[in-house]
Parts: structure tokens; sequence; C-alpha cells
């Protein structure tokens, strides 16, 4: 027994900080705008009690790795806007592409029905695309049910980096292939399309790569940031999707005079046509050398080296209470469900001494999961829904379009940019006086995930009442509210957890939008093809949608009055579950379960000799 214990006790030893050579900081660097505006900020935030009298490893680690990050070069240093980059470079890519990519596929289409005849029935061709999109959401999103959730829980262990190179790699081959079928065929070869798709999303697409980057975020911000940092990288996604179509139409009208007619389908294809889509992959192939050459990893070695000790613990653990055969082993790790339990918060997760507690922040969680899912597969299916929708009662053409596509990305960029801050500091903290709780939801999350379901809810079910194209653009502006939503619920779930269970976290809230995204357009594309042409009421659907956004609004006022929140609340205690008990303690406990009453030990206290060896600690020794 002495034996087994001496080397896992070893292997924790290595993770404990260790000395670091650090030159006196000189206070004349603090003149520095950024870093004092920072200090001076976190210094307000933040209680520095709560360092000094934290008894989460994990907390610590963090926060020494993000003190350490201060003092790199803005080129070398992890950061918001390094990561936000990623998500704005494909999204501005695929957008300049997108609308050219969609008039050769139809006209492929065309040749295709048409066998050489030069002449197809534009309904006919309809349908086809139509099927091809139908292909490319259910592999694309079977594919990416599989990976979402691998990859949040390896990039705890392996680091964040690793895995966003790869999907940015997927995404590039998968683009080219593609690229080089539709531009070497006269007609659609439909099976080798749909094989493009599915090589793009085979390490999780473009939801997977948000989810790294929500990962990659809480990893270098401070919890009292997190709200905006990952409102960010959504509002860098939506100012790509703003300027894309802009820079490839440029692309297109200055280098062929093409009509993008597609209503009078013509059936040839110039050379000059594809200009949008090789921008586009010059585009994508910049982000993944970016990716790969200048993005710094945000996840020390010293927290994925924790993460992969971890998880061989566990293992270990799990056979030495419950022997397993090899299959069943090779199962178990095969189980890309498996990171769905976090939503139960279980107790190798989160110990509390309060089972109450435990159950009323369960209903809390899942509530906010499954609030954040329907917000993603409403944004997916109401976005073909608005351009069908003004399509049929309004006439629209693509110049309406592509001004519907600018207003909705663009005022969503400013909410999140501009808007959310000023809501989160001015109004609810300086105002009301609302304040930043780290492990639990607080007023603040709930009023402005509040704010934009309730927005969102009166401005869809009041939709059918806009009769002109200017009305309907004024509420796709006022609806940008909402955008608030999902980066409050992400930054609000994720105090519920361990900082080393953030990657695993996020992996599981990908598995699950991938589900309601694979069902949440067929199901809304459904009413609405049902209520057009039983009723003549396509708008019947943007009803329903306001109705199930209204519900959400009630739930999350039930999970305020469930967990007994209001202004006053502060965080109540929590023991996140960090295995910093070393392993032989484990394996003692698991041989005395038969002989010895089950308790509840208190986690691993921070000791002082740990905190004297901090980065921090010194940092702080060596100004003062």
């Amino acid at each position: 027994m002495t034996s087994m214990s001496s080397t896992p006790s070893s292997e924790f030893e290595t993770l404990l900080p260790k000395p670091i050579n650090k030159t006196p900081i000189n206070p004349n660097n603090l003149t520095n705008l950024e870093e004092a505006v920072n200090n001076a900020y976190e210094a307000i935030v933040d209680d520095d009690d709560d360092y000094e009298n934290s008894t989460n490893e994990d907390i610590v680690w963090l926060r020494e790795q993000r003190t350490h990050n201060k003092t790199l070069h803005w080129f070398k240093r992890p950061s918001v806007m390094m990561i936000s980059l990623i998500p704005f470079i494909f999204a501005f890519g695929n957008s300049s592409a997108e609308s050219t990519r969609q008039v050769i596929t139809l006209k492929l289409c065309c040749n295709y029905l048409s066998n050489g005849s030069g002449s197809c029935n534009p309904a006919e061709a309809q349908i086809l695309m139509s099927n091809l999109q139908l292909g490319y959401s259910i592999s694309s999103g079977i594919i990416s049910l599989i990976a979402s959730g691998k990859m949040g829980p390896y990039s705890d262990r392996y680091g964040r980096k690793l895995f966003i190179v790869l999907i940015l790699f997927c995404l590039v081959l998968g683009r080219s292939s593609r690229f080089l079928i539709m531009y070497n065929f006269d007609s659609l070869k439909f099976a080798l399309m749909i094989l493009t798709e599915i090589t793009a999303n085979i390490c999780g697409g473009i939801l997977t790569l948000v989810t790294l980057a929500n990962c990659y975020i809480s990893d270098v911000v401070e919890p009292h940031q997190r709200i905006y940092s990952l409102g960010i990288s959504v509002a860098s996604m939506m100012v790509g999707l703003s300027v894309g179509p802009i820079v490839g139409n440029f692309i297109l009208s200055f280098t062929t005079n093409v009509s993008q007619n597609i209503i009078d389908i013509n059936t040839s294809i110039s050379r000059e046509e594809f200009n949008p889509l090789k921008f586009e992959l010059v585009i994508f192939i910049s982000g993944l050398l970016f990716a790969v050459f200048v993005l710094p990893e945000s996840r020390s070695e010293r927290a994925r080296r924790k993460s992969r000790s971890m998880s061989q613990s566990s293992l270990v653990l799990l056979e030495t209470e419950q022997p397993q055969s090899k299959w069943s082993s090779f199962a178990s790790g095969a189980n890309f469900m498996k990171p769905l339990r976090l939503f139960l918060l279980p107790s190798d997760v989160v110990n509390r001494g309060n089972p109450q507690r435990q159950k009323r922040d369960r209903f809390a969680v899942l509530v906010m999961v499954i609030v954040d899912c329907i917000m993603s597969s409403l944004a997916i299916s109401l976005g073909e829904l608005y351009i069908l929708y003004g399509i049929y009662s309004f006439g629209w053409n693509q110049r309406d379009i592509g001004h519907l596509l600018a207003i909705t990305c663009s005022s969503r960029a400013f909410v999140l940019l501009i808007l959310s801050p000023i809501i989160n500091h001015r109004i609810l903290q300086k105002f009301f006086g609302f304040r930043v709780l780290k492990k639990q939801l607080d007023m603040i999350d709930y009023s402005m995930a509040s704010l934009g379901l309730f927005v969102d809810a009166i401005l869809l079910m009041s939709l059918h009442l806009m009769r002109t194209t200017p009305t309907f653009f004024l509420i796709m502006a006022c609806n940008s509210l909402g955008s608030l939503i999902s980066p409050t619920l992400n930054s609000a779930i994720v105090k519920f957890y361990p900082e080393s269970k953030i990657g695993e976290l996020f992996g599981a809230i990908a598995l699950l939008k991938n589900i309601f995204t694979l069902l949440g357009p067929v199901l809304f594309i459904s009413i609405y093809k049902y209520t057009l042409s039983t009723w003549n009421r396509p708008d019947v659907v943007f009803t329903l949608a306001g109705a199930i956004l209204a519900v959400c609004f009630i739930s999350f006022y039930i999970v305020k009055r469930v967990i007994n929140l209001d202004a006053d609340s502060e965080s109540d205690f929590l023991s996140r579950s960090n295995s910093v008990v070393s392993f032989s303690d484990q394996l003692r406990r698991s041989s005395s379960k038969s002989a010895a009453p089950k308790t509840t030990l208190p986690p691993k206290p921070y000791t002082e000799l740990h905190r004297k060896s901090s980065f921090v600690h010194k940092e702080r020794n060596l100004i003062s």
C-alpha cells in the first residue's frame, strides 16, 4: 500500500507552484495606461481576502497564471482579443463567399437536372438544393455531435490551442475540397458535396470552435469580466458576418459583371464567379496560420498536467472500486455523451455540505443550460425564416437580404460591445448596487438575461404587426438585445464548476446545443410551411417562438425564487471538488467504504507554504 500511494503523491507534488525568478517590478512601469486602469478596476471589484483565504487550488493557480500573463508582451499574451480574431476571420471569410456559393450551387443543380440541355425547372432546382442543405445539416449535425462531447474535456488536458488548430485545419480542408469539386465539375456532385461538409465538421465545426473560444476566454479573464469578454467573442463574429458580404460583393463587381439574380437562372458559370470563393480560402488559410504560429496557449502546463493526473486517477480509482473489462473501459472512454452528467452537479465535481442547496443549484444550472440551447436553436431556425418571410411578405430582393444581415449583425455587435458594459457596470453595479458573485448566479446575471428574454419575447410576438420593410428592420435591430442572453448564461453557468472542468462543461453545453440545433430548424421550418400552406399565416411561427421565450423568462424568474436571489445575496459556502486530496487517500477511502460509515471529508486546505511559494505572493512582496 505504501508503494502504491507514493507514486501518485509525488505526481501531485510536481503540480505544486515552483519558485519563479522574477525581477522586481518597477513602479514607474505602472504609468502604462492599460495596466493602470486594469489594476484599479480589479482593486475595486476583487476582494483580496478571497485570494488569501482561498481553499480552491484551481482558483489560486489560475489567478497566478492570469497575473503572470499581464507581464508578457501583448503579442505573446493569451487575451480576449487574440482568440476573438479567430471567429472574426472565419465568419468574415465565410460570409464574403456565401452568397456566391449559393448561386453557383444553384446553377450546378440546374445543370444536373437539365442533363446538358441548358435549361431547368427553377422549382425543381430549389428542391434539389433544399435536399442538399438538409444533407449538410444532418451530416454535420451528427458529426459535430460526436466531436463536441470530446473536444472540451480533451482541451482541459492538452490545451485549447491544439484543438482549435485541428478544427480550423478540418474547416480549411473541407472548404478547399468543396471549392475544387465546384470548380472542376459542371454539374452537382451530391455525394461528394456532402463528404466535404463531413470533412469540415469532423473535429466539431464552427459550434465547437466557438465553444473552445469560450473556454479560452474563461481561462484568461476574471469572473467579473466574463460576461463582457464572452460577448466580445460573439460580437467579433457579428462584425465578420456584417463586413464579409460587402467585401464579397465588391470583389465580384470589381472582377466580373456576372449577375447574381437567383430567379432568372443562367446555368453558365464563368471562372470569375469563383473569385469570392478563392478569397475565402485565402482568409481561412491565414486564420489557420495565425492559430498555429501566433495564438498563445491559454491553459498553463501545470493546469494541463493536473487535469491529466486527475483523469488517470479517476480511472484507476474506478477500476479499484469496480473492475471493468477492456471493452467496457473503451466504451466508457468513447462515450461522447458522458460530459452531460455535469449538468447534475455530481459529487466528484462539486461537494456541498447542504444537500438542499445542491438540489437548488442543480435546478438553476439545468434551466440556464436549456434556455441557452433554446436561444441557439431559435437563432439558427429563425435566421432562415426571416429571409423567407421577407421574400413572401415584402418581395425582398438580394439587396434587401443584404440589408437585413447588415442590420442584425451590426446591431448585435453594438449591443455586445457598447451597451453590455454600460448596462453591466453603469446601471446594474453603479446605480442599483448589485454585486458580482463568483460562486453562484447573481442579480447582474439575472437582470441581463431577463432583459434579453423579455425584449425578445415581446418583439417576436408583435412581429406580425409589421407591414413594411423599414418597420421589420427596426424590430430586427431592437431584437438584438437578445444577444445579451447567451454570454450572460455562459458566464453564470461557469460559476458553479471548478476551473479544471471548464472545457468539459463547455463541451457538454456544445453537445446539447448540437442536439437542439439538429432538431430545431426541422421543427420550425415544418411549422412555417404548414401555417403558410394551410392558413396563409407564415407569421405564426414567430408568435410561437415568442411564446417559448416567454416561458423561458418565467422559468428564469422561478430560478431566482428557488435560490432566494436578491440584491443582498452572498455566495454560500461552496467546496468545488478539484481532487487535491492525494490518490492514496482516495484508495484508502475506497477500501474502507464497507468497514466504516461514509463521511464527507473537507477539501485539502490551502497551506501557508503553498501561499508563500506562489507567484502572486512573491510579486506582492517585491512591490511592497
